[in-house]
C-alpha cells in the first residue's frame, strides 16, 4: 500500500515551524556573539573624575575663606570637634596606589577627618603635649595619628604652623602644616598635598563627645585610677575641685571665647 502523502496545508505549516526555529536560533546566536551584558560596575576613570569634582567643590569653600581672610589676623573661635577633610589631590593619589579601589570607600564626607579637643591629649607626651589634643585620620594614610604637641590657637593663622604627629604602629613621624582661617575652615598640607577642612560638629555635639569620653575614662577598669575625679576621691578630697583641664568639656573655654568677642 503506498505511503500517504502530506497535504499541502500540512507541508506549509511544517515549513513555517522550521523557519521560526531558524530565526530563534539566529537571534540567540547573535546575542551570544555580541558579548553585550548588563553590568553595575562604574567606569573607573569616570568615577575618579566624579569623586575629584565633589572634593574640589568643598575645597572651593575653604579657598574662598582663605582669600577673604588674606593676611589679616582675627579671633579664630572655637576649633574643638571633628572636621571633615576634602582633597581632590589625595583622591588621585589614593586611586593610583596598587590594590586601592575608589569604590571601597564612601567619599561623601571627604577623604578623612581631623579632630581637636582636650580629651585627645596624649599623656605619654607629658607636659610637652600642649593644652589641646589633635587626631588625624585619612583614608589610605594616617589611621590614628596624634599631635606630639599642640596648643589651642587664639587667632587665625597668617602662616601655616608645622605640627608633628605620632601614628601608633608606624616608625616614621608625620608632619603637617595647618592654617586656621576662622568660621570653621582650615587648610592642611601633608607631603605636598592640599586638604581643605570644614568643621562639622556644633558646640553641643562637641560637649557630648567629650562627656562620653570622660565617662568612659572615669569607669574604665584599666585607666580609671588616673582619672582626676577618682584620684581626688582616693585622697578624700571633694570631687567638685576637679581641674577643668582633666579632659572633660572645659566651660572656661566658653568664657574665654566670650571675652574674645566670639
Amino acid at each position: 500500500m503506498p505511503a500517504t502523502q502530506p497535504s499541502a496545508n500540512t507541508a506549509q505549516e511544517q515549513s513555517r515551524k522550521e523557519e521560526n526555529s531558524e530565526v530563534e536560533l539566529g537571534t540567540e546566536s547573535e546575542a551570544e556573539s555580541s558579548g553585550a551584558e548588563d553590568t553595575d560596575e562604574e567606569d573607573p576613570e569616570a568615577l575618579l573624575e566624579e569623586v575629584k569634582a565633589d572634593q574640589a567643590k568643598e575645597e572651593e569653600k575653604v579657598k574662598a575663606a582663605a582669600e577673604k581672610l588674606g593676611d589679616t589676623e582675627r579671633k579664630v573661635g572655637d576649633i574643638r570637634g571633628k572636621w571633615h577633610l576634602y582633597s581632590a589631590q589625595w583622591v588621585e593619589e589614593y586611586a593610583g596606589k596598587e590594590g586601592q579601589d575608589l569604590e571601597d570607600n564612601d567619599w561623601t564626607d571627604g577623604v578623612g577627618s581631623i579632630e581637636f579637643g582636650k580629651h585627645l591629649i596624649v599623656e605619654d607626651f607629658g607636659p610637652y603635649a600642649g593644652d589641646m589634643g589633635m587626631q588625624l585620620e585619612i583614608w589610605g594614610g594616617p589611621v590614628d595619628a596624634h599631635a606630639t604637641t599642640f596648643n589651642k590657637p587664639k587667632y587665625t593663622s597668617t602662616l601655616p604652623e608645622s605640627v608633628q604627629l605620632f601614628d601608633e604602629g608606624e616608625e616614621d613621624q608625620i608632619y603637617v602644616e595647618i592654617r586656621f582661617l576662622g568660621d570653621g575652615y582650615l587648610e592642611l598640607h601633608m607631603d605636598g598635598i592640599y586638604f581643605a577642612g570644614i568643621l562639622v560638629q556644633d558646640r553641643k555635639a562637641v560637649k557630648r563627645a567629650a562627656e562620653e569620653f570622660d565617662d568612659e575614662w572615669r569607669n574604665c577598669k584599666y585607666t580609671r585610677h588616673t582619672h582626676p575625679s577618682n584620684m581626688l576621691a582616693a585622697f578624700g578630697m571633694p570631687v567638685d575641685l576637679e581641674d577643668s583641664d582633666s579632659g572633660s568639656f572645659d566651660e572656661s573655654d566658653d568664657e574665654d571665647d566670650n571675652e574674645d568677642g566670639e
